[in-house]
């Protein structure tokens, strides 16, 4: 017996656009290709799982109302009749802990299975979370490959994660202090995760410089 939803934690840039998208939101903002979008809707229909946003896209939502931004993805979404169930917590919604906030949202919500679709790592191998990661090339977007292992994943429906550090409530406060050092650890990240890091972050940099100031970079 099913113990909930199936989830797909959607990221948008680099993975429904890439370099070749020509299409642009109200704002200016890279958009969103059909074709990217036609291969998730045959995800969801396949697996019967329900989108939550997890990209820095929901920040076009205020209190639930979505702005300009938001209504493009929304009716883009809507032509391969999709839509979007829910977005993870956090006011920030470019933080680097999104695996922390996917965590969070899991610890609300009964679930049976779940995959994780975004280009960048950000602190995914640190919660534990890879088994369930599809990392998409950002600058091809979601791909046929992409699909079928997602597939595979929500399919399979994997053990839950035993999370590294607990997802506790989120907040305005706590989400300043993202940015900031964990001192209250009392150990130092071992040299190797300081270099991943700072590695992930540069290549996240650099795919910014190079979509320019139409990019959300996350």
């Amino acid at each position: 017996m099913l113990r909930g939803s199936r989830y797909i934690f959607l990221d948008v840039d680099g993975v429904l656009n890439g370099v070749d998208t020509e299409s642009r939101t109200p704002s200016g903002f890279v958009g969103v290709d059909q074709s990217m979008i036609t291969r998730l809707a045959d995800l969801v229909r396949k697996s019967r799982a329900k989108i939550v946003l997890s990209s820095s896209w929901r920040q076009c939502w205020f209190h639930g109302i979505p702005d300009p931004d938001g209504k493009y993805l929304k009716k883009e979404l809507a032509r391969q009749k999709l839509t979007i169930a829910d977005r993870t917590p956090g006011e920030d919604a470019g933080s680097w802990h999104r695996g922390r906030e996917i965590l969070l949202f899991l610890k609300n919500h009964p679930h049976s299975s779940w995959v994780i679709l975004d280009d960048e790592p950000f602190d995914f191998r640190e919660e534990g979370l890879e088994p369930h990661v599809v990392r998409t090339n950002w600058r091809v977007g979601l791909t046929d490959e992409d699909i079928q292992k997602a597939l595979e994943i929500l399919m399979a429906e994997l053990p839950d994660i035993a999370p590294k550090s607990a997802p506790a409530e989120m907040s305005a406060a706590q989400n300043s202090k993202d940015s900031q050092p964990d001192k209250s650890q009392g150990t130092a990240p071992q040299p190797e995760a300081l270099s991943e890091d700072a590695e992930a972050r540069e290549a996240a940099a650099q795919k910014a410089a190079e979509e320019g100031h139409h990019g959300r970079k996350l």
